[in-house]
């Protein structure tokens, strides 16, 4: 059953204090106080604050307005919602209680029924107010905890490894006020990353179970979400308060698919430079088998000149036995020496081909290293 609502009523005349005690009487939702003067009703107020006050404004040792004034001093009483009632019924009056901060103001006799619907009208116009502020501070809270991921982005663009990039993740846990442990599992091997740098080879292991499996497993304080094949991460301290810890599930989905994001960066400049390396020495390679060949062409050149030259000299031998005409020595002659021309302008074109070669192959090797640089 809900508390009935507490109103503090302040008048130093009983009979106004009878009538207002018979008017909640058949209004058993609210409980009724009563405070003979001003400075009564401060000490009543320090000693069980009220959800409502009704202040008369003419009073002994202090007045409706001096306390009020007290009461709005005072960080503790300040929002406490205050009506005067009050016999004095001139515009100056009512602008007094205003000013010293009452919340509204009813003359003298007052009416019950407007009473009771200014009570009513002031305490829900609290309760907006308390629950916008509830609400207003919970938006603070999720922008600021979207600020922490929000500066995690920022930050990873600067980190050069994995250990730098888990280490701001780490940072961001921390201003969520948790600590956990990250695995990456999108390399060669998988790496676990703690929050504490103390390693723990069981919650390791529950990382990768949980990756291969994927989703959100919540077990006790600790709360994991993973990418499966990619990453995961693990909390060992997430609050018992749901909400909160809903909230905070939010943000680390969140950072997770940040760091994922990250990760899948780093991967692909692991891969591209891996892949330049690898073209590299396939190019390295290709050079030193040019040289090679190269080596054997200039061989071959000299073995081919010289059995051009052993084959004319056998020609001149041979002649001295033919019996052949000088016209057909130097038809022979010419035949053998056009051959030994074409064979010299055959390897003119394999150096031309083999010069080309070698630029291309320099180009590429200046952009590989480029590249990598």
């Amino acid at each position: 059953m809900a508390q009935p609502t507490y109103i503090l009523y302040a008048d130093d005349e009983p009979l106004n204090q009878a009538i207002m005690e018979d008017l909640f009487s058949d209004h058993p939702e609210f409980e009724l106080g009563l405070a003979d003067d001003g400075d009564h009703c401060l000490q009543m107020v320090a000693e069980r604050a009220p959800d409502l006050i009704l202040m008369d404004v003419n009073m002994p040792n202090r007045d409706g307005y001096s306390a009020c004034a007290q009461l709005r001093a005072n960080l503790a009483t300040a929002k406490i919602p205050l009506i005067f009632v009050s016999a004095l019924t001139s515009p100056e009056d009512r602008m007094a209680g205003y000013k010293a901060g009452g919340d509204d103001y009813i003359t003298k006799p007052f009416d019950g029924e407007e009473v009771l619907f200014k009570i009513n009208q002031q305490l829900s116009d609290r309760h907006e107010l308390l629950q916008s502020q509830q609400h207003l501070n919970k938006t603070e809270k999720y922008s600021r905890h979207l600020n922490y991921v929000l500066d995690f982005v920022r930050q990873s663009f600067g980190c050069r490894g994995l250990d730098d990039l888990c280490d701001t993740a780490f940072v961001c846990l921390r201003n969520f006020e948790l600590e956990g442990s990250i695995l990456v599992n999108c390399f060669d091997e998988p790496l676990t990353f703690f929050s504490d740098g103390r390693e723990r080879p069981l919650e390791q292991e529950i990382l990768l179970k949980l990756n291969a499996k994927g989703g959100v497993l919540s077990f006790g304080h600790r709360y994991s979400l993973s990418i499966p094949g990619f990453a995961s991460l693990l909390v060992r301290n997430l609050p018992e308060d749901r909400v909160k810890a809903e909230q905070l599930a939010d943000h680390l989905a969140l950072l997770l698919d940040a760091l994922a994001a990250r990760l899948t960066e780093l991967r692909e400049q692991r891969e591209a430079v891996r892949a330049k390396m690898e073209a590299s020495a396939v190019i390295q390679a290709a050079h030193t088998t040019l040289d090679n060949l190269n080596l054997q062409r200039a061989e071959q050149l000299y073995q081919s000149r010289q059995i051009m030259l052993d084959l004319e000299d056998s020609v001149d031998q041979l002649f001295l036995g033919l019996g052949l005409t000088e016209s057909q020595e130097l038809a022979i002659k010419q035949l053998v020496g056009d051959s030994s021309q074409r064979l010299e302008q055959l390897y003119q074109q394999e150096e031309q081909i083999e010069t080309q070669f070698r630029q291309v192959m320099a180009l590429l090797l200046s952009s590989t290293g480029n590249q990598s640089s």
